[in-house]
């Protein structure tokens, strides 16, 4: 099952395929996305994204996660190697991905 693609990206607003909600911060996964809620996890822009937030989307059996650190890439990751990319690099590498399980943009964060 392939991942759906993120259809736009601007501040505050993201639009993944498949979807009719406009998300700020989103999990996108194969087969699925929803809305990330920092509030789950006590998650902040430092320390950054915890491995709380990481561990649904890695449950689906992803290989590679996609971190997008915001516009203004303020989010940092405390999750060990993992790199974090600004949004658009995030979404041009997670569209363009050869594998529908190789590259997964979680979260992606618009702040």
């Amino acid at each position: 099952m392939a991942s759906p693609k993120i259809a736009s990206l601007s501040w505050g607003q993201m639009k993944v395929q498949g979807s009719t909600l406009t998300y700020k911060d989103c999990k996108v996964w194969p087969g699925g996305s929803r809305a990330w809620d920092w509030r789950e996890t006590g998650t902040e822009h430092s320390p950054g994204v915890q491995p709380a937030d990481v561990k649904e989307v890695a449950e689906k059996g992803v290989q590679t996660l996609v971190i997008g650190r915001g516009m203004s890439e303020a989010l940092k990751t405390c999750v060990l190697n993992l790199i974090p990319y600004s949004p658009f690099h995030c979404q041009k590498g997670f569209n363009l991905s050869l594998s529908p399980k190789s590259c997964i943009p979680l979260p992606f964060h618009q702040g």
